[in-house]
């Protein structure tokens, strides 16, 4: 999760690799801040295998399911 928000580092990495800019990710999600999202990006260049995994659990979860890392 994003530091003082309910919005996973994944839902961002994964907005990112569907072609959305910054300014985008921001209009979608109001409550965001710039340094909100270089702290995803930041976070997720440290743990990139970690935030990759749980991608791609996320894309064979079933509709609705709530992937929660260990």
């Amino acid at each position: 999760m994003i530091e003082g928000t309910r919005i996973p580092v994944t839902a961002i990495v994964r907005a990112h690799q569907l072609g959305m800019d910054f300014d985008e990710i921001l209009l979608q999600h109001p409550g965001l801040a710039p340094a909100h999202l270089h702290a995803a990006f930041l976070y997720y260049l440290d743990h990139k295998d970690e935030v990759e995994a749980l991608l791609k659990q996320a894309e064979t979860a079933p509709p609705g399911a709530e992937i929660i890392p260990e």
